[in-house]
């Protein structure tokens, strides 16, 4: 019972910081379509899953995922015009890029990521979430 109480309470916790990931994005004029829900979602999901196998990030819970790294990476676009192509620079778990990405479809991605094990799940992500334009290029910064 006391497992139950607690796993309700953590499921309410992660509707909450959805909701004001949601909101934080309409008073910014920026409304998701279900579709870009579910992408984060997937993506929430995909982290978790896979940084049990990799280190991929230390905030791991999903209710965190949605403010301290979905959020966070959107907030930059409230100040720039997000038009054209961008590149990420050792992006790690997709951070920033494809949060922008999925708030601002249009944008063509690259991402350039050293660690082969962080590209294999970049390409798996993009894969899963069904992103157009996003090239995964596994190289140091310095020899791009």
């Amino acid at each position: 019972m006391f497992y139950d109480i607690m796993l309700n309470i953590s499921e309410v916790m992660m509707e909450e910081k959805k909701n004001q990931f949601l909101e934080n994005l309409k008073n910014h004029n920026l409304e998701l379509n279900e579709h870009q829900k579910q992408q984060f979602e997937t993506y929430a999901e995909m982290l978790i899953e896979w940084n049990q196998k990799m280190n991929l990030t230390a905030i791991a819970k999903k209710e965190d995922i949605y403010e301290k790294h979905f959020l966070d990476c959107i907030l930059m676009s409230y100040a720039i015009d997000m038009k054209g192509s961008m590149c990420d620079v050792g992006s790690g778990a997709g951070f920033p890029s494809i949060p922008l990405k999925i708030v601002y479809p249009h944008l063509k991605v690259w991402i350039v990521e050293p660690l082969q094990k962080r590209c294999t799940f970049l390409n798996a992500l993009v894969k899963e979430l069904g992103l157009s334009d996003v090239v995964i290029v596994n190289a140091r910064a310095e020899d791009y």
